[in-house]
């Protein structure tokens, strides 16, 4: 079976996940979090890739960011795997790919579920049973978002800047927010970053279905549909 075309917007909001391979831990300890974090930072800033959430978890880096070119994202995470794979080889005397061979992600085109996404990649070292409170964690953004940590990698999107007008505010709900279970949402999330889809409003995606030429909602089984000429977004 072909691969689904991945799609990315510039200025439209995605959710990332890159897992390791079964039989590899792309994350031995931390000192290979904190160089894989420097790298990213440094070719997100480069490529013009705004990091809004993000979490080294257990075996795999989860991201929401937001591209300034469509390529923007691919661009950032090939540089960094490339000079993270250097790194790991040459301290763990190691070889081949760390990866699985592509990263998923999914578009977030609704304000609501934009924050959802925030905590559900905030939480995951939880889940994962990695830490007992998400604002705790070290290599997440959880400590930036919800205490006001600091950190040059995030940059908080509009939505999340629009929960409250003040700084303080706006931390002591995000963290009422990581302290919340929503499974629905959590399938939600999933399902859309394994099948590469968008969240969110209808109409919206449907545009960028139209300009793309991509199908980005679960749809039916059968012929492939078919797209009215490309309209501008």
């Amino acid at each position: 079976m072909a691969r689904k075309l991945r799609t990315s917007v510039a200025g439209v909001p995605q959710l990332i996940q890159r897992l390791g391979r079964d039989d590899v831990s792309p994350f031995i300890d931390d000192t290979d979090k904190l160089t894989y974090l420097d790298y990213l930072s440094r070719y997100a800033s480069r490529y013009g890739v705004a990091m809004h959430s993000w979490c080294a978890a257990k075996n795999s880096i989860l991201l929401l960011c937001t591209p300034s070119e469509s390529d923007s994202i691919s661009l950032t995470l090939q540089a960094t795997g490339r000079l993270y794979a250097q790194f790991y080889h040459q301290r763990h005397g190691t070889q081949g790919s760390i990866w699985r061979d592509r990263y998923k992600s999914a578009l977030v085109l609704d304000d609501h579920l934009l924050l959802e996404v925030y905590r559900y990649v905030e939480q995951k070292p939880v889940t994962e049973g990695l830490c007992e409170a998400p604002e705790y964690y070290a290599w997440s953004s959880a400590g930036v978002n919800a205490l006001n940590a600091a950190h040059p990698t995030v940059q908080p999107h509009n939505a999340f800047l629009r929960t409250a007008a003040e700084p303080v505010v706006r931390q002591r709900l995000h963290l009422q927010r990581l302290h919340d279970d929503n499974p629905e949402a959590d399938r939600a999330i999933e399902k859309a970053l394994r099948m590469g889809l968008a969240m969110g409003d209808e109409g919206f995606i449907r545009r960028i279905e139209q300009v793309t030429g991509r199908r980005l909602t679960e749809g039916k089984r059968g012929r492939p549909r078919k797209y009215p000429p490309a309209v501008q977004i």
